[in-house]
Parts: structure tokens; C-alpha cells; sequence
């Protein structure tokens, strides 16, 4: 009672906010450990959370970096190893430290409890509980939007160099922030006093965790030198576009990648002054953001060739699409039921680059998702009631795959 108390109201003090974001938490437990008691044989043990790259992070943790495993970066297995801490105890530290670092970007972003409860049940969101790198980066990734946003450069520059840590990053990140740069209303020369200052410290992150991979395998970079192995490298993708699993992951990094593009389309529309956006203000953390979501999006699309594992992963489960979506809300608009209309045959086009067409039950699954972006459309429709049931039905659909998608993951089945 006293949670939707909460949810009811517009605004809430930081105590009630906490409150709130603990009751989700603790909520969707509950849900999920009575689904796995009543309807499942799962079993909770260590071995279901060390699926897919958890693996290997136990494995560089507590054993050593080897060829099959410098793909993935050394901060979080050298936290695990130095915290000493069991499958469970690290997946219970993760979940805390992106909680309090989701408690100040949402308190930074000023949103309401309906917000907050909308962007806590994004379904990726899973990664956050699970022995994965995903709950650093999120730190990181905090750090650089709130120092933006306070004009706090070191705070992005320390953010930065977690984020190198983390992930292969400086890639999509400095394209990323010289667009912000490029779009701010600094001084030539600040720019490019802030855009070296920043190139330096993403470089410096990668030689830092190139030289601790290189203590153990005695290869400089070997991080990049093992993706050819993994057939990673830059072409044109071939199409049908796919992901490492049919059915539900396909669509879900096919949803990835048309939010992506979406956010590139508004960031080449905001470079090249579109009457429409300018009307708009844009924060440099939201440019960033936005830049950030199309530039994951076309690497793993043009370095993988058409496949697009872990899309979903590098998208949803970041502070960067929270952010973006936060965006979408902040601004003041009315979209009409023609636009919706136009908007899901757009959307039904798009799923034909991933074979939606092979069969009509293929075809009628790719249009239920479609129905995510069209539900997230009618937050803008003109009509306050259709507004709050679009509102409340995405946040209930959220939950439900939320809670599948880590018990997918828990038996060992590819999410992300």
C-alpha cells in the first residue's frame, strides 16, 4: 500500500525515493523467487550465475587471464578478486552499487516515482544483479553525465578512466564527446583543451588495462588482437541481421539497434540545426548519451558483420539510454494517432532486415515488440488516460521479462 502511495505522487523527498527504489527491488524478488519455487527446478546455485561471461570473469578473477578470455577487460575480475567475495556476494555488491549510482543520476534527473519505476524495470537491467562488468560501467558512466551536467570535468575524466577499465570503449567514446563538444557553447579553445584533455585520458585507460593483460599473457593489446578470432572486424553486414540466439534475444537486440538509430537520427539532426529540434534544449550529457547509443549500435552492427550479440547489453543496460529516455520525456510534444500509425508500419518495415516475413507467427512476434516503441509513442499522445495506461503497461511488460529474462539467464540460456 505504502509503495503505490508512493508511485502516486509527482514528486518525493530523496528518503521516499530510496524507499521506493528498494520496494521495486524487493518486490520483483519476491515475484521471482515464487516463480522459481512454484512453476520451476531451478536451482540457485553458483554454477547458474556463472553463465556466459560471468565465466570468464570468474575465470581472470581468480585464475589468470588466457587467450580465450582478454577480450573482457580487467576492472571488475581484479574488484572480485580483491574483494574476495563468492558468486552470490559479488552479484549482491553489484546490485548496490548500481543502485546507489541509479539513486543519483534519478536524483540528478529530477524524476518522478512512475519514472523511476519505469526506468528500474528496463529488462537488461538484469546484468546489474548477475557477476558481470555492467555495474562499474555504470558508476563510471554516472560520473561523466553528472559532471557534465555540473561542469565538473574531472568527474568525467575519472568516470572516463573507470569506463577504460571496463570496456573497449574509447572507440564509441571520444567520437561521442568531441559531437558534445562540437555541439556546446564553449569557446574554440576550450574545446579543444577538454576534447585533448579527454582523448588522453581514454588512452591512457586502454594502455593501463592493455599492460595489466599484457602482465599475464605477454601480449601488448591483446584485447584486440584476439577479436579477429572472434570474427570481429569492420565490413559491410549481411542480412538477415541475427544475434548468437533465434526468437526473443534476436528481437530484443533488434529493438537495441532501432532505439540506436533513432538516437543517431536525432544527433544528425541536431549537428545539422533541424528547424524542428532546435526549438529544443540539449544538455551536452544528453548529446553524449544519444551519441554514445548510435555509436554502440553501428560498431557492433559493422564490426560483426549483421550479428548483433550483446546489442540489448550495451544499449538498455547503461546509464546512457536512461538519459536519453529521460530526454524523450523532459521534452514537450504531442504525437497524434496518425504519426503512431505511420510510426508501427515504419517499425513493421524495419523488422524485414531480420526475416520477420519467414513466417506469419515469425511476423506476428516481431509486430508484439513493436508494440514496446508504439507503447512508448502514446507517452505523448494527446489524451492524459491513454497516456497513463501506455505508461503503466510498459512499466507492467518491463517487469514480467525482467524477471524472465534472469531466469533465462539462470538456466543458462543467452539473454545478452
Amino acid at each position: 500500500m505504502v509503495y503505490f502511495l508512493l508511485l502516486a505522487k509527482k514528486t518525493i523527498t530523496d528518503k521516499s525515493k530510496i524507499a521506493l527504489i528498494l520496494g521495486y527491488v524487493a518486490f520483483v524478488t519476491i515475484v521471482f523467487l515464487g516463480v522459481v519455487y512454484l512453476f520451476s527446478s531451478l536451482t540457485l546455485s553458483q554454477s547458474a550465475f556463472l553463465s556466459w561471461d560471468a565465466y570468464h570473469y570468474h575465470t581472470i578473477a581468480f585464475l589468470s587471464y588466457n587467450f580465450s578470455n582478454v577480450a573482457f577487460f580487467p576492472l571488475f575480475p581484479l574488484v572480485w578478486s580483491l574483494s574476495g567475495l563468492s558468486v552470490y556476494g559479488i552479484s549482491i555488491f553489484n546490485l548496490i552499487l548500481f543502485l546507489l549510482f541509479f539513486f543519483l543520476l534519478s536524483k540528478e534527473l529530477k524524476n518522478c516515482p512512475l519514472e523511476t519505476t519505469l526506468f528500474l524495470s528496463i529488462p537488461s537491467l538484469i546484468f546489474m544483479a548477475l557477476p558481470y562488468s555492467e555495474s562499474i560501467f555504470f558508476l563510471a558512466s554516472v560520473l561523466m553525465l553528472l559532471g557534465m551536467n555540473k561542469e565538473k570535468f574531472y568527474w568525467v575524466l575519472i568516470g572516463l578512466f573507470i569506463a577504460s577499465l571496463s570496456r573497449p570503449v574509447f572507440t564509441v567514446f571520444i567520437p561521442a564527446f568531441l559531437i558534445s563538444e562540437l555541439l556546446s557553447n564553449r569557446t574554440i579553445k576550450q574545446k579543444l583543451v577538454r576534447s585533448t584533455l579527454f582523448i588522453f585520458v581514454a588512452i591512457s585507460g586502454l594502455l593501463f588495462a592493455s599492460y595489466i593483460q599484457f602482465r599475464e599473457t605477454d601480449v601488448w593489446f591483446a584485447a584486440f588482437k584476439v577479436q579477429q578470432h572472434w570474427d570481429t572486424y569492420f565490413r559491410l553486414p549481411d542480412f538477415p541481421l541475427r544475434s548468437w540466439a533465434a526468437g526473443i534475444p534476436t528481437r530484443l537486440d533488434g529493438l537495441a539497434l532501432l532505439f540506436g538509430t533513432v538516437a543517431g537520427v536525432v544527433v544528425l539532426l541536431r549537428i545539422f540545426k533541424n528547424k524542428v529540434l532546435s526549438k529544443f534544449s540539449f544538455s551536452q550529457s544528453e548529446i553524449f548519451a544519444l551519441s554514445y547509443l548510435a555509436g554502440i549500435s553501428l560498431t557492433v552492427l559493422f564490426f560483426r558483420g549483421g550479428w548483433l550479440p550483446s546489442l540489448n547489453r550495451y544499449v538498455f543496460a547503461t546509464a546512457f539510454f536512461i538519459v536519453a529516455f529521460n530526454l524523450f520525456l523532459r521534452l514537450k510534444f504531442k504525437i497524434s494517432w496518425k504519426v503512431v500509425g505511420i510510426s508501427f508500419l515504419i517499425i513493421t518495415a524495419y523488422w524485414l532486415m531480420f526475416e520477420s516475413y519467414g513466417h506469419i507467427q515469425t511476423l506476428l512476434k516481431f509486430a508484439l515488440v513493436s508494440l514496446i516503441p508504439i507503447g512508448i509513442l502514446l507517452f505523448k499522445n494527446e489524451n492524459k488516460t491513454v497516456r497513463q495506461i501506455a505508461f503503466i503497461s510498459i512499466i507492467a511488460v518491463n517487469v514480467v521479462f525482467q524477471i524472465y529474462f534472469y531466469f533465462r539467464h539462470l538456466s543458462s540460456d543467452w539473454v545478452g
